[in-house]
């Protein structure tokens, strides 16, 4: 299993964290809600994943390209 980071593409705010740790996450299926500009945007896996770990919590500012998630493949 490799483990992945995913980055957030650009600053804005964790809205909802949808997944726990240690939780599976099938592929196109939503890991967190980020919110920039009054808009919700979704954070989906590319593959069926298991988040490793969050980095973030619900509400918290995020600048672009900070780390909010690692996953396993």
């Amino acid at each position: 299993m490799a483990l992945r980071e995913i980055k957030s593409d650009i600053a804005d705010s964790i809205w909802k964290l949808v997944k726990d740790p240690g939780e599976a996450v099938p592929q196109d299926e939503s890991i967190m809600l980020l919110e920039s500009m009054n808009k919700q945007i979704q954070v989906v896996t590319d593959a069926d994943d298991t988040v490793k770990e969050l980095s973030v919590k619900d509400g918290e500012p995020i600048p672009e390209g900070h780390v909010v998630a690692s996953i396993e493949t």
